[in-house]
């Protein structure tokens, strides 16, 4: 088997499949490309397509087999972009510091049989949000008040990137459009929460183009949505004034305390004046403000908010 996943991996690799999801992708591929029999004791006969084997104990064996060898290959490069956090920033005694929110929990069901996997828009009352912060302070060396603020930063931020992250999977998937637009906005979300946890004032501004775009990549997508077209510009001012149907539900006031386009451009590029600890927060958290809002007025097809779904362990993952 090495031989011909060191060809099907290179294959996928040209295709820009990530690495934690190749394993199940190239045993599909060996099967394909290299079985042209099976005998499960009632003669030979072709593997045929994917559901037709995908719960017999034979691709159990190639499956099993091809994931110890990516395994052996990879290492722990293979869990890399498989986590269901999401990065954030919050505040401590006005030091920003990177969170891991998670996106997703699981809870238990049939022991070693199935599971809930549960979404959520919102931090849960039974969630710890002071454990998501990373290489942060030690908590039980502050005072009660300074663990408080930052317990209620934290879980305001969390509580708004979870929402974001529900309305962008509940958007429907048949305008392209509209796609595209989505692709976008969480990526440049969860960059400039690492550019500000960094604490570094280069690295403030470069968090400042990301959160316009953010923004900017939510209103234009509100916009497609409404209208099936979008102004093409940075004014974020422009873009919330000329909404097609209504303004987005959240005060235009919200855009003032980011920099306009023009001074997000001269922060792009290392100019612009300094920009203070403070001021940087308060722009991300009204970027959050801005992008929660005009997603939440999008038309979705379902919600999931709180949904629970009961899942099965794949059958090519059980048994010897």
């Amino acid at each position: 088997m090495a031989e011909s996943l060191d060809v099907i991996d290179r294959m996928l690799a040209k295709d820009g499949i990530a690495l934690h999801s190749r394993p199940m992708q190239a045993a599909i591929e060996l099967v394909r490309l290299c079985i042209t029999k099976v005998d499960e004791g009632s003669g030979e006969k072709p593997p045929g397509k994917f559901p037709d084997y995908l719960t017999s104990k034979w691709f159990r064996i190639i499956f099993k087999n091809t994931e110890q060898w990516y395994r052996d290959r990879f290492a722990d490069a293979m869990d890399a972009g498989r986590s269901r956090e999401r990065d954030a920033v919050t505040l401590v005694r006005d030091t920003p510091y990177l969170v891991k929110v998670p996106t997703t929990t699981t809870e238990p069901s049939e022991p070693g049989q199935s599971f809930w996997l549960c979404y959520h828009d919102a931090v849960r009352s039974d969630e710890d949000v002071i454990a998501w912060v990373r290489h942060g302070p030690n908590f039980t060396a502050l005072t009660s008040k300074d663990v408080k603020s930052a317990r209620a930063v934290t879980e305001m931020v969390a509580t708004k990137l979870r929402s974001i992250h529900v309305s962008l999977l509940e958007m429907e998937g048949k305008n392209t459009r509209l796609g595209e637009l989505r692709e976008a906005i969480m990526p440049n979300l969860e960059r400039a929460a690492r550019h500000l946890a960094a604490g570094a004032a280069d690295e403030f501004r470069l968090a400042h183009w990301d959160m316009q775009m953010a923004c900017e990549l939510a209103l234009k997508c509100l916009a497609q949505q409404r209208a099936g077209t979008f102004r093409e510009t940075h004014d974020l001012f422009l873009l919330y004034d000329t909404m097609p149907e209504a303004f987005p539900p959240f005060a235009r006031t919200e855009l003032s305390t980011l920099p306009n386009w023009k001074k997000m451009a001269d922060l792009r590029y290392g100019g612009g004046p300094a920009i203070t600890t403070r001021q940087a927060f308060r722009a991300y958290r009204a970027t959050l403000t801005i992008v929660d809002a005009t997603l939440g007025a999008l038309k979705r097809p379902y919600r999931i908010g709180k949904a629970r779904f009961h899942l099965k362990r794949p059958p090519w993952m059980e048994g010897d």
